[in-house]
């Protein structure tokens, strides 16, 4: 027996410390309700738990991103719902002014309507707002990498012509007869026919002439007026009348003429003598061949122009003078060009023609010809600044020169300069006919040969009939620019008054899409973008006075009348609706619009549904993991009551095992006994 180490003793008390610490485990986990209270009570358990706990904490908050996604979509696509709206009415309104039933002034009301839905559709793009970030600005759209290119100012002509030499500008004429006549203005006539009287001093000498009260009435129809006119001579006595007979003793045939201008001069008339065949002719004295005289009848026409005056008296209608006309040559407007009264045959009048014409110009060089039965004006000196035309006056019309076949001068268009991704690249084109597209081709390929470093350009046709050089170098590295001033640049559309040609320069793209986080995780991200959806944007807007660009026939208003919605100055221009021709055009221009906002909201509507089952399956995943986790870190309290009870009866047994233990030693002292 010992005494200094009582082993029961000890061994019971480590017994009951261990019994203590698991009941305090015990308590601490019936207390808490967690399994897992701290490392030491499951170290790994631990680490899974709090990762999946940051997992269903992200998870959730992911789905509040998509939520907040949502409303942001939302935002945008209302008010895309208002510029849909807007579109809709334009279109009506285009429609409405493509109707002859308006006039000009109703075309202006409409377009003043057409240029302040315009500037609400800017207004609408530049203020929709989320959380103070704008939405319809293009500020959240993604921009490809795309190549620079340069787009014509002007629609092409079905058929462009390609020269490789200055042309002459050149008129010729309708077909001519072989004698032409050129004269001043002269009066209508009326000519005594075959059996009137002749009326020279050798006639009247034959048959007097005697005027009286039973026949000495005129009646004429001057200028479409019917004039009576009473004749007279100059009576011996009164009642008595003296007699034309040639002689000094009565009266002469210069008496005669005297006599009838004084009687006729009123009717505005003037009386000769045919100087053939000696007979009266009366003229108008109004010039021009709009006027006309005619006999009527009464007792004086038979004496004066026979008995058949209805029928055999000739006719002559006035004329209009036709030796001046005017026309535009060169630099030089309305030249005018006087001819010689004559008549001509055609190589004579050309000849008088090219000198008179020579004398009246300067810088041009003229030569006229005769070509079949046609004069031909052509001007030597050669190129688009030297051309002919415009040909005005009486002698153009005699001439058949105001319907004249007029063939332009043209300058050579066969040679184009720029500048291609850096390199300067000259382009000949090879001479003929092309249409629009066999064009393009034809460029497209020219540049390409001609450059050394740049190739792949591409040249199109756009819808709006306009050349479009595209460079053949995506991003900011390619070019077009430097188009050089040219023939061949004004024929492609490239140059115009006025009208230069837009050049975009490439671009690399950018990121400017907006992204939601929609996972627990790095990189569980979603893209949106939303494209510009202001005017300019949707090509109903642009530059004052240009094509549309895009739809053929499509013009902007020649004046701004746009602004961007939340300033007063106005610095773009609305579709143009002042005629049928461009008005026709501005409604398909607007229903390309309407498709492009559609597109847009559908794309948003497609957003907004992915975003709804994104936060269906953020929730799901959330669930499972909350689940799984509790498996992990929870307590199954059932299970840690019976240990909790088990723990509590040994800690009892323990402590009545250590009083035992203790009154061991004292048997010792029964020894001593």
């Amino acid at each position: 027996m010992i005494i200094n180490h009582n082993l029961m003793a000890m061994n019971t008390h480590r017994q009951l410390g261990i019994n203590q610490t698991n009941s305090s485990k015990s308590m601490e986990r019936l207390s808490s309700g967690m399994r897992i209270n701290r490392a030491g009570d499951d170290a790994a358990g631990l680490a899974i738990s709090e990762k999946m706990r940051g997992q269903i904490r992200g998870l959730k908050q992911a789905s509040r991103n998509a939520q907040d996604g949502i409303s942001l979509i939302q935002t945008a696509e209302g008010s895309l719902n208002e510029t849909h709206s807007i579109l809709q009415r334009m279109k009506e309104l285009a429609t409405q002014a493509a109707n002859d039933t308006n006039t000009g002034i109703d075309r202006g009301e409409i377009q003043k309507e057409i240029n302040a839905l315009t500037t609400e559709i800017n207004r609408i793009g530049n203020t929709t707002q989320f959380n103070t970030m704008n939405l319809l600005d293009g500020s959240v759209s993604v921009s490809d990498k795309y190549s620079a290119y340069a787009q014509g100012g002007a629609e092409l002509d079905a058929v462009t012509n390609i020269i490789t030499a200055s042309t002459k500008a050149n008129v010729v004429s309708t077909s001519l007869n072989a004698s032409i006549e050129i004269h001043d203005a002269s009066g209508a006539q009326v000519t005594a026919g075959a059996g009137a009287q002749a009326l020279d001093d050798t006639g009247l000498s034959g048959t007097n002439l005697v005027f009286n009260e039973t026949n000495n009435e005129l009646t004429l129809k001057v200028n479409g007026v019917t004039k009576h006119v009473v004749l007279t001579n100059t009576a011996g006595s009164v009642g008595t009348f003296k007699t034309y007979d040639g002689t000094t003793a009565d009266l002469t045939s210069a008496d005669l003429l005297t006599n009838l201008n004084s009687d006729l001069s009123a009717a505005g008339v003037t009386a000769s003598l045919d100087a053939t065949t000696n007979k009266l002719v009366l003229t108008t004295n109004d010039l021009g061949a709009d006027k006309s005289i005619e006999i009527l009848g009464s007792g004086a026409a038979l004496k004066l122009f026979g008995s058949n005056f209805e029928t055999d008296n000739l006719q002559t209608a006035g004329k209009d003078s036709n030796r001046t006309m005017t026309f535009d040559i060169g630099s030089q407007a309305d030249v005018s060009v006087t001819l010689d009264a004559n008549t001509y045959t055609l190589s004579d009048l050309a000849a008088e023609l090219q000198n008179k014409i020579n004398a009246a110009t300067t810088a041009d060089d003229v030569t006229v010809t005769v070509e079949g039965s046609s004069l031909k004006i052509e001007n030597n000196a050669a190129g688009s600044t030297h051309q002919i035309g415009d040909f005005k006056g009486n002698a153009a019309s005699t001439l058949g020169l105001t319907s004249a076949t007029i063939t332009e001068a043209k300058d050579a268009n066969h040679e184009l300069q720029l500048e291609v991704d850096g390199e300067t690249v000259n382009v000949t084109l090879s001479e003929g006919a092309y249409d629009r597209e066999t064009l393009a081709g034809v460029l497209q390929t020219a540049i390409n040969n001609a450059s050394t470093t740049a190739k792949d350009v591409t040249v199109e046709v756009t819808s709006g009939n306009v050349m479009k050089i595209t460079s053949g170098e995506e991003g900011t590295s390619g070019s077009i620019k430097n188009i050089v001033e040219s023939a061949a640049a004004d024929t492609l559309g490239l140059h115009v008054t006025n009208d230069s040609p837009t050049i975009d320069a490439g671009s690399d793209g950018k990121a400017s899409d907006m992204k939601f986080q929609i996972g627990a995780n790095n990189g569980q991200l979603m893209s949106i973008n939303v494209d510009d959806m202001r005017s300019n944007a949707l090509n109903i807007a642009g530059t004052a006075g240009t094509s549309q660009g895009v739809v053929a026939g499509a013009k902007f208003t020649a004046i701004n009348g746009v602004s961007n919605g939340t300033e007063t100055s106005e610095t773009e221009a609305a579709l143009d609706v002042s005629s049928v021709e461009n008005a026709t055009a501005a409604i398909e221009v607007l229903d390309n619009a309407i498709e492009s906002v559609s597109a847009e909201r559908s794309k948003l509507g497609a957003y907004q549904n992915r975003l709804d089952h994104t936060i269906s399956n953020l929730g799901t995943s959330a669930e499972n993991l909350q689940a799984a986790e509790a498996r992990i870190r929870d307590l199954d309290m059932a299970e840690e009551i019976m240990a909790f009870t088990k723990n509590n009866i040994l800690q009892q047994a323990a402590t009545a095992m250590l009083a035992q233990a203790n009154m061991a030693p004292q048997s010792v002292l029964q020894l001593l006994g």
